[in-house]
């Protein structure tokens, strides 16, 4: 779960988010109420492609489900936990000015790493932006189990041996799984958006670098 360049190829930057002006939080996550595949339809991501992207999306959201039936209750720890997969938290910043990650699924199916300093910048920033209320409370308090959850369905894929799809399918089937897991009244996607009002970067630039692709026009 990231947007940025290749691989971290310098110390990071642990330096903090500049937080200003942004919309109404109580706006944002409204509009980051959509499925997966209609804001990517939204935000102008998708060329071609939306059926496949429906039928990824469908497909982790119907995982999710039955995930939460047959373990009512468990939180995406216990979850990644009881199928032997470790939690570990490190943390890195934003490398060279370009790269910002929330956390990954490592080459070994047996480890997710998040990034602790992303989840305090973020949900800091949300709760002193978004004004103490129990709206920003809710949305900061939600991330660390997204990131873990959004992490656990690439680990799954990859235990199954799923067919190879794109990295924008990848993602949002992923980000699907992981609102669905979390009951999540809005997409992880808002927490892209929150951090590129922070840093001042384009949706364009964030969509391209997260996605591998230029944004379709």
């Amino acid at each position: 779960m990231l947007f940025g360049f290749e691989d971290r190829v310098a110390p990071p930057a642990l330096l903090p988010l500049s937080w200003g002006e942004a919309p109404c939080l109580a706006g944002l996550v409204e509009e980051y109420a959509l499925p997966e595949e209609r804001l990517a339809v939204k935000m102008g991501l998708v060329a071609g492609e939306l059926d496949a992207l429906a039928v990824g999306c469908q497909a982790a959201r119907r995982l999710a489900e039955k995930i939460r039936e047959e373990a009512p209750g468990a939180t995406p720890r216990r979850l990644a936990e009881s199928r032997g997969i470790a939690v570990v938290e490190e943390r890195w910043g934003i490398v060279a000015g370009r790269f910002f990650q929330w956390g990954e699924c490592t080459g070994r199916a047996d480890r997710i790493v998040l990034n602790r300093w992303a989840i305090e910048q973020v949900t800091a920033g949300i709760v002193r932006w978004g004004r103490p209320c129990e709206l920003a409370a809710l949305v900061a308090e939600r991330l660390p189990d997204l990131i873990l959850a959004h992490e656990l369905h690439h680990s799954l894929l990859a235990e199954a041996e799923a067919p190879p799809v794109s990295p924008l399918a990848r993602e949002l089937a992923a980000h699907s799984f992981a609102r669905t897991l979390g009951e999540s009244p809005c997409s992880p996607l808002l927490y892209d958006r929150l951090v590129m009002l922070a840093t001042g970067k384009i949706v364009e630039t964030a969509a391209k670098r997260e996605f591998g692709r230029e944004p379709s026009r």
